[in-house]
């Protein structure tokens, strides 16, 4: 199975080390400049699976972040 670009990043922000993304120009120059991310892509991203990923996972935080930008 092929992870969804969603999950994907899920997991690579749980499985960085000493990442702790608790604002949202964090987030978003975490994504830009350092993943080179393409924001267009991010910004039509599934939120429902980070907040998945915030009830299971570690970085808790950085997940309701995220759904927060995302969430329309």
């Amino acid at each position: 199975m092929i992870a969804t670009p969603e999950k994907a990043l899920c997991d690579l922000i749980i499985h960085t080390p000493n990442l702790n993304l608790r604002f949202k120009k964090e987030i978003l120059t975490y994504l830009e400049e350092f993943l080179r991310f393409d924001m267009d892509a991010f910004y039509q991203m599934d939120y429902r699976i980070f907040e998945q990923c915030a009830e299971v996972g570690k970085k808790k935080a950085t997940f309701k972040k995220i759904v927060k930008i995302l969430k329309p």
